[in-house]
């Protein structure tokens, strides 16, 4: 086919031929590679713009200790955001780590919410989101408030107490 290394006419020969077939080759390769391979971010403001314009994009997260993965998918009407536990601070009590460790949950929040939320304000999108870290974050919220309110109630009981013995 080729008589030299560089012949340039054999070259334009084969793609006059096949210069379509190459052309959408390399159109489907840049896709696949646009597709597969998510933007590494490296901290939240690239995140925040990534999430905000539905851009694929991974961030790992090491906040306190604690190390979350964000990846961004993309989706027709919505935009798709996968948050995943890696691990928990090493000083946390067994109990929480069993309830957010190795925990993901998949949130789908739709495009036109996107704009109106950063990624610092995360609780606007948990509505959108499912799985067993969203469980778990609601158990952990549920136990805290009961220690709380029962705190409170042992307090308010402590007051009532004195009232009623002054009157």
């Amino acid at each position: 086919m080729f008589k030299n290394r560089f012949d340039i006419e054999s070259l334009k020969r084969i793609f006059e031929k096949n210069g379509l077939w190459y052309l959408i080759l390399v159109i489907i390769f840049i896709a696949l590679v646009l597709y597969v391979y998510p933007q590494e971010c490296k901290d939240e403001d690239c995140f925040s713009k990534a999430l905000s314009s539905c851009d694929r994009a991974r961030f790992v997260n090491v906040e306190q200790g604690n190390t979350v993965e964000y990846n961004i998918g993309w989706g027709f009407r919505t935009c798709k955001l996968n948050v995943e536990i890696k691990e928990v601070n090493k000083g946390t009590t067994s109990k929480l780590v069993k309830a957010l460790e190795g925990k993901s949950m998949k949130c789908r929040i739709p495009k036109n919410e996107l704009k109106l939320t950063t990624f610092k304000s995360f609780e606007d999108i948990i509505d959108y989101c499912s799985g067993s870290l969203k469980e778990g974050l609601y158990t952990v919220m549920i136990e805290r408030m009961y220690v709380l309110i029962t705190r409170e109630l042992g307090n308010i009981t402590v007051k009532l107490e004195e009232a009623l013995i002054v009157v």
